[in-house]
């Protein structure tokens, strides 16, 4: 396929498949009775976490465990960057129980993940315990999913919302997969060297199905999916991934990863927190204060030549 139809097309696909899945999610949200935020925590999330998912599989499968957990730590600091991106589009309203709960839960999430790879891995026995917590997560989704009032303009009258939630990520998988070949190239023609590709392009790559999703989320003004997508992610990338790839092979944690890489993760959690508290709502200028964060980082990436 040539080079500027697989980006074109990437880009196309990863439009629609955004567009499908948002618009079953919501329906599916409206039908089960539960709020568009326990959707966007749950299906949602773990839909546009596949990307991530397949990869950190395929390395630890192949020995590659070091991929696994940068791809997990580059893509949960990128996310947090899709928020400030969503509010460009349009500021998002933020729910008391995003601020109160779900974002606690994301930060101790990545503190335990810390904690464990304190020693320079994550084992067998730490696998299991992010396991345990990621059941204990949905459990927690599922026990407070009917608890709040359902309210939101919906697609009520769409039929068959699982098949085309089911269709927006086969669009979303084929979308990315074709985006990130096509860059790919592109990086090679101009000479990026596979260090800078990495950083860049596998990174941001596995997490297009956030941003685009997060985005038509925002602007089809369901910004309980567009959030809930971003937090249910990170907490999926950590606990669902990272355990489930530890268990198959444990993950080494380069010290580099632990003195940069996860303090950014936390660091830029802990700027997310007050902005979305203010006024329950995350701004343009809160949005662009998470981009500018997240340019800061690349680029001191950039000037020590990234983590080993």
């Amino acid at each position: 396929m040539p080079l500027l139809g697989m980006l074109l097309g990437g880009i196309g696909l990863l439009y629609l498949g955004a567009e499908w899945l948002v618009r079953g999610a919501s329906t599916i949200a409206l039908r089960l009775g539960v709020t568009p935020l326990v959707v966007g925590l749950t299906v949602v999330a773990f839909a546009t976490s596949a990307p991530e998912l397949l990869v950190s599989l395929l390395a630890a499968l192949t020995e590659q465990q070091a991929i696994s957990v940068g791809n997990v730590i580059g893509s949960n600091i990128f996310n947090l960057v899709i928020l400030g991106i969503a509010a460009l589009v349009r500021p998002l309203q933020i729910t008391a129980r995003t601020v109160r709960a779900e974002m606690p839960i994301a930060f101790l999430v990545s503190l335990g993940f810390w904690g464990l790879g304190w020693d320079g891995r994550i084992g067998r026995g730490d696998a299991v315990i992010l396991l345990v917590c990621f059941l204990g997560f949905l459990w927690h989704c599922l026990k407070t999913a009917r608890t709040e009032e359902v309210a939101m303009e919906g697609e009520r009258g769409s039929p068959h919302p699982w098949l085309i939630a089911t269709m927006g990520l086969g669009g979303l998988g084929l979308g990315a997969h074709l985006f990130v070949r096509g860059a790919v190239q592109v990086s090679r023609l101009l000479g990026v060297s596979e260090l800078v590709i990495g950083l860049t392009v596998v990174a941001v790559g596995t997490s297009l199905p956030e941003l685009v999703t997060s985005l038509i989320a925002a602007y089809r003004k369901v910004d309980d999916i567009s959030v809930g997508n971003i937090v249910g992610s990170n907490i999926f990338n950590i606990l669902l991934i990272v355990g489930g790839c530890a268990l198959i092979r444990p993950l080494p944690v380069p010290p580099a990863v632990l003195r940069i890489d996860v303090p950014m993760m936390l660091a830029t959690m802990l700027l997310a927190f007050p902005l979305m508290w203010s006024g329950l709502r995350l701004n343009r200028w809160e949005g662009i204060a998470l981009i500018v964060a997240y340019a800061g980082y690349v680029f001191y990436l950039y000037q020590v030549g990234g983590s080993p």
